[in-house]
C-alpha cells in the first residue's frame, strides 16, 4: 500500500520472510493495484527465481517476493496517490512462537532509489 506519494511512474519492491522454514515466498498479485492496465512487468522474482522480466537482481534469495513495475508509455500518477500496489503472497509451511517470523523490506537497496532515501 502506498499513501500520499509523490507521483511515480512505477515501483520496485522487495520485502523479505525472517524464517523460510515458516513463511516461504510464494507469489506476487497486481488485483486490484491502482497501476493501469499495460503496465510492463521489470521483474518478478520470487524466493530468488525469476517468474518474469529479464534477470532476478543478486539481492533476491529465497527470502524474498520482489516486483518491479513501471507504468504504461506515458503514465504518472497523480500527487497524493493512495492505494495498493501489489499483494506479496506467502506459504505457512511451519508453526513458531507468536511474533516468531517477520515480513520486511529487502536491505541493501541505493538510498538514492527512494523518494525520501530511507531504504
Amino acid at each position: 500500500m502506498i499513501n500520499n506519494t509523490a507521483p511515480f511512474i512505477g515501483f520496485d519492491i522487495a520485502l523479505n520472510s525472517s524464517d523460510v522454514s515458516k513463511l516461504r515466498p510464494y507469489g506476487a498479485d497486481l488485483t486490484g493495484s491502482i497501476m493501469p492496465t499495460g503496465s510492463i512487468t521489470l521483474a518478478e522474482c520470487i524466493g530468488g527465481v525469476l517468474i518474469t522480466g529479464a534477470s532476478c537482481p543478486s539481492l533476491d534469495n529465497p527470502s524474498t517476493v520482489h516486483l518491479a513495475i513501471v507504468g504504461p508509455f506515458g503514465f504518472l500518477s497523480p500527487p497524493g496517490a493512495t492505494g495498493l500496489l501489489f499483494t506479496a503472497i506467502f506459504s505457512i509451511i511451519g508453526t513458531t512462537a507468536p511474533g516468531g517470523v517477520t515480513i520486511g523490506y529487502q536491505n541493501g537497496c541505493d538510498p538514492g532509489s527512494s523518494s525520501n532515501g530511507n531504504l
